[in-house]
């Protein structure tokens, strides 16, 4: 009897995880997900709350939009990778980073980068950008949903997308 609970038990779970492979996977060409996404402006849902926030946007048609997240203490640029998936589909994948940042942030980057290393590990925070990837996949996904952004999807990984690409 046990047995066949735990098959039960992993058939369902199989289903309901099943179910969100195609998080990332919108039902319209790329040219179209890059219109709406282009189109957002910025700060609209914001995909963080600070003031004195400096943001851009920009990207190449049909394949990429980047925003620019610029302030006193930190840089970061989320690019969101628009890949077709047929005729009329399109996936879409997220990574943040801060490899372009301007030169008053280097010290903080080299600091930051010495103490990871004599750690011999990555730190927690520092530079994963999870928080940042997780706002912009729900700005992303509520935009392409036609959806309210939701601060409470955007505070934790949406499951059914795939790692940053790297």
């Amino acid at each position: 009897m046990k047995k066949r609970a735990a098959v039960i038990t992993i058939m369902l779970l199989g289903l309901t995880l099943g179910g969100c492979a195609d998080a990332n996977i919108y039902d319209m060409p790329p040219d179209q997900v890059y219109t709406k996404l282009i189109a957002l402006e910025q700060g609209t849902p914001s995909a963080i709350d600070v003031a004195g926030v400096r943001r851009d946007i920009y990207g190449t048609p049909g394949k990429s939009v980047t925003w620019v997240t610029d302030y006193a203490h930190a840089y970061y640029e989320c690019t969101a990778y628009l890949t077709p998936e047929g005729p009329a589909r399109t996936s879409v994948n997220v990574g943040c980073s801060d490899e372009n940042a301007p030169a008053k942030f280097a010290i903080g980057k080299a600091i930051v980068g010495q103490i990871a290393g004599k750690a011999n590990t990555q730190l927690p925070v520092g530079r994963s950008f999870n928080g940042a990837r997780n706002r912009h996949i729900e700005l992303i996904d509520s935009t392409l949903d036609e959806r309210p952004f939701d601060k409470i999807r955007g505070k934790s990984q949406v499951m059914g997308w795939p790692d940053p690409p790297a």
